[in-house]
């Protein structure tokens, strides 16, 4: 979950099955396609920024939890 400086609490998922990114007003679902299965990997996410492209008219301030699912 993010929040922004609206005040309102917005969740950015990632998934196998989305071949875009699917953005509504309080979530959005990334596809993960593009991660590497099978190895080990150090992945490293640029909240801010996708942040900022899902919610443009919002801006990033907070991040109150990060949950990683059986992709990673």
């Amino acid at each position: 979950m993010v929040g922004g400086t609206k005040g309102e609490k917005r969740k950015i998922t990632f998934g196998r099955v989305e071949k875009q990114i699917l953005k509504s007003e309080f979530h959005s679902k990334v596809p993960s396609s593009s991660f590497k299965t099978g190895i080990w990997v150090n992945l490293c996410v640029d909240v801010r920024s996708f942040y900022q492209y899902c919610y443009p008219e919002d801006t990033f301030q907070t991040i109150e939890a990060i949950s990683l699912g059986a992709f990673c």
